[in-house]
């Protein structure tokens, strides 16, 4: 009896977490659906306009931006000015979290992405191709700022409720199913972007010249996002530019009082 009542309360545990998942998706569904229209839209008019640019066209803007990377990716005597800033401005240095030169890094992560943004579409004169790939770009990290790449742990879930619980999870898989329609997600979580050429009728060229946009802006991101993670690594040097005087005064004292006391002892 007792294994019984231990098991529906976890079946039913279970249950309320994967509708909580459930209903949390099924919201954030028309806004993100509608994101992936508006991408749909600027595909289809550049389509019937002036069309996509031939991919050799596109490799050549690409060359153009890694000559400029510099102007995109921090290094990290950069990022060693952020324990300066820190050090000088008393809330910061206050602050239970942003103290921290690795919590500074991570909060500006996003910034620095959307500065590069600025740098392509200034370096290629705001052509559509590359708004597009920047668009899209965009997708695939508002997936998981949205958190809609919990649906791989919502399937996990209903899994189990179905394997386990015995439940008839029929309803359920079908809205899940429903959200990753119309919103082009894969059920592991991420955007899918063959999904989208395919909807929008792309041919292998029109996905050849976007495919290699796209891997130019992935590698820039990648090349931010290794910088960031530099500068996390350098951070435990960087922290010891910015604690506290007070306990900075503490460890000395504690350190003399130590070598006070063996002294005493020795005598």
């Amino acid at each position: 009896m007792a294994n019984q009542t231990l098991k529906l309360s976890v079946c039913a545990k279970l249950t309320s977490e994967a509708d909580i998942m459930l209903a949390s998706i099924e919201k954030k569904k028309s806004s993100f659906e509608a994101q992936v229209e508006s991408v749909k839209t600027m595909i289809n008019n550049l389509k019937i306009g002036p069309g996509f640019r031939p991919q050799s066209v596109i490799q050549s803007y690409c060359n153009d931006l890694f000559k400029n990377i510099n102007s995109m990716v921090p290094n990290l005597s950069q990022f060693d000015e952020v324990a300066d800033i820190i050090n000088k401005c008393s809330f910061l240095s206050n602050h239970p979290t942003m103290k921290h030169p690795s919590a500074i890094v991570k909060g500006v992560m996003g910034d620095l992405k959307s500065g590069a943004n600025n740098v392509i579409r200034d370096l290629t004169g705001g052509l559509p191709d590359f708004e597009i790939g920047l668009s899209i770009k965009g997708l695939n990290g508002l997936v998981k700022t949205e958190k809609l790449d919990i649906v791989k742990d919502l399937k996990s879930a209903l899994g189990c409720m179905g394997a386990i619980c015995g439940t008839d999870i029929t309803s359920r898989m079908n809205k899940l199913q429903n959200v990753l329609n119309a919103c082009l997600i894969k059920i592991d979580g991420t955007f899918d972007i063959n999904s989208l050429f395919t909807v929008c009728g792309m041919t292998p060229d029109e996905i050849l010249s976007t495919e290699t946009l796209n891997n130019a802006i992935d590698n820039i991101y990648s090349r931010i996002d290794s910088a960031c993670d530099d500068a996390e690594n350098a951070a435990s040097g960087a922290l010891e530019k910015i604690i506290d005087p007070v306990i900075q005064a503490e460890a000395r004292a504690s350190a003399l009082y130590e070598k006070s006391m063996s002294l005493f002892e020795e005598d």
